[in-house]
Order: C-alpha cells, then structure tokens, then sequence
C-alpha cells in the first residue's frame, strides 16, 4: 500500500535505506509535482548504480528519466547525458526520448536544434501538448515573445483546461505589458483554479496595474480573498491590499473625527486597513517594519503626521 504523503517524506531524511523505498520516494515527488532534484538523484542514483537488477524494465527506465530531468536541473551535464544516452539506446525511435534528447538541447543553449527536434514531433504528433508547450517557451526564450503567444493561444483553443499553459501566456503578456489580455488569463486560471491564493492575488496585481477605479476596486476584492485563504505568510496580498486602498481613499484624508471614506462613500478601505494592521502584527509582531508600514499609512489617511 502507498504511504501518506507525509509519511514517505518523513523518511527522506535517512537517505536511500532500500531499492522499494527509494521508488516509492522517487514515484511520491513526481506525482505530487514536488521539485526536489536533490532527493531524486539522492534514492535514484544509487538504484541505477546498484539496483537495477531488482526492478522491473518500466521502473528502471522510469528512474532514468527522473534522474536525467533532475540532473538537468541541478546543471549536472554529465549525469544527464549518461542517462540520456541509455535511453537513447533502449528506445531509438521514441518521441518521448527525443522530448528529452531536445530539453538537453534547451539546456546547453542550443535552442535552434531544440526547435527542429521539436517540429519534427509535432509532424508525426500534432496533438503532442508538452512539446507544443515546450515550443513556445523557447520562442519566448529566443526573445519571440509574439510567437510563443500565437503558439499558446492555438493550443488553448483546444486544451482550455490546461491551467500551466495559461499561467506561461499570462506570464508573456505581462512581458509584453498587455495587462487586460493577462488579466483574461487569470480569469480562465481562476475558473480552473478557484481556491488558490496565489492566482487571486497575480490577478490582483495585473488588475491593479491597468489602474482604473473600477479594476483597483476588484483588485482590493481579490487581494482580500488570497489574504483569507492564505493569511500566513501572504505579504505579497497585503502590501497589495493597502496600495488599492491607499488609491482608493480621497488624497489628504478625511476631517478630523469624521469616518473616512473612499471616493465612492465606503469605509471599505479604511475597515480593510484596519484589519490588515492587525493582521500584520499577529503575523509579524506589532514592532515588526511591516506593522508600522500599515499604521504609517493609516496615521496619514487619518490627518494625522
């Protein structure tokens, strides 16, 4: 049976202690999506050194991909090469192998040889959504950046489920300083995503770029839903919070004693201040540099010095 996930990364800690565990560590990091290259080549190598005897062919060339992917990522040349040249080996004609042989190619800078490898993927496999993916981030890489956004919108026209490939076409349009085609985006993302802070709050952020009252008032909405599902450590959404109120407020702040109150006659600026400032010094302690920000702010709109 599968450990819990805490479990088996309960016991990383210990190092390869067993061929079984050392694959049940590896098979846990690829699908929870955890990038750990160090862990991966710490309970891979040792399986392919010594232990490929006693796995399975799927399992051992499994964990030549992972160790190869993970090698590429810690800039570990050679490591990836043996792997990749193994593969290359066992499976000649496979595209997947080639995907590979290409994201070596990527990683030495040879982007031109790594777009041929991928186009000739892409004629035996038009439907081949990682390499249509992988195109366009070597496009982008190449200082293409129209080009990787017409690859990505034609491959969102038919996988419009694809959460990453949204947030890499929100990424180029920002690039690109088209903030309402990324702040579309964020909206699909979203409707894919809809309990994750970190998407309400880069959506927030492009919002409050565009910088109309009415964008800044949806923007101080979605900063506030990121900082309730994730109220530790979101200084991101906070900061956030406080530069749409601080827009939203009239400059020169109300008349002593008076509520203030946004330019459209709320006191949903100053209520949500308030709570940010004591959210800050629960977080961060009430000395903290980033309590005193708020009640900095808070002192001004009150007229106070």
């Amino acid at each position: 049976s599968d450990m819990s996930s805490s479990a088996v990364m309960a016991t990383v800690d210990k190092g390869f202690q067993d061929p079984r565990h050392a694959v049940r560590v590896i098979a846990h990091l690829k699908r929870n999506r955890m990038r750990r290259p160090d862990l991966v080549i710490t309970f891979g190598k040792p399986l392919l050194d010594k232990y490929s005897s006693s796995l399975s062919a799927a399992e051992v060339y499994n964990v030549y991909e992972e160790v190869f992917l993970a090698a590429l990522d810690l800039g570990d040349e050679r490591l990836a090469e043996a792997c990749l040249t193994t593969l290359r080996q066992r499976f000649p004609t496979s595209k997947r192998v080639a995907c590979l042989r290409a994201l070596s190619l990527e990683a030495q800078g040879e982007l031109q040889e790594a777009t041929n490898l991928y186009n000739s993927v892409l004629e035996e496999d038009p439907a081949n959504t990682h390499v249509m993916k992988r195109l366009a981030h070597v496009r982008a890489t190449q200082g293409n950046m129209t080009g990787a956004v017409q690859l990505l919108v034609t491959y969102l026209e038919t996988h419009s489920g694809d959460g990453e490939a949204w947030l890499e076409l929100a990424k180029l349009y920002v690039d690109l300083a088209q903030y309402t085609l990324a702040a579309f985006c964020f909206e699909e993302l979203l409707l894919i995503s809809p309990r994750n802070p970190v998407f309400h709050c880069k959506y927030a952020e492009v919002l409050y770029t565009i910088g109309g009252p009415a964008e800044i008032k949806t923007a101080r909405k979605y900063f506030a839903h990121s900082l309730n599902m994730c109220p530790q450590n979101n200084a991101r959404a906070l900061y956030g919070l406080i530069m749409c109120c601080q827009a939203l407020l009239p400059s020169g702040g109300g008349s002593k004693g008076k509520p203030i109150k946004d330019k459209d006659g709320s006191t949903q600026s100053v209520d949500l201040l308030e709570k940010a400032s004591s959210d800050l010094k629960a977080l961060y302690g009430s000395e903290s540099a980033q309590a005193k920000l708020v009640d900095r702010v808070l002192a001004t709109l009150s007229g106070g010095s």
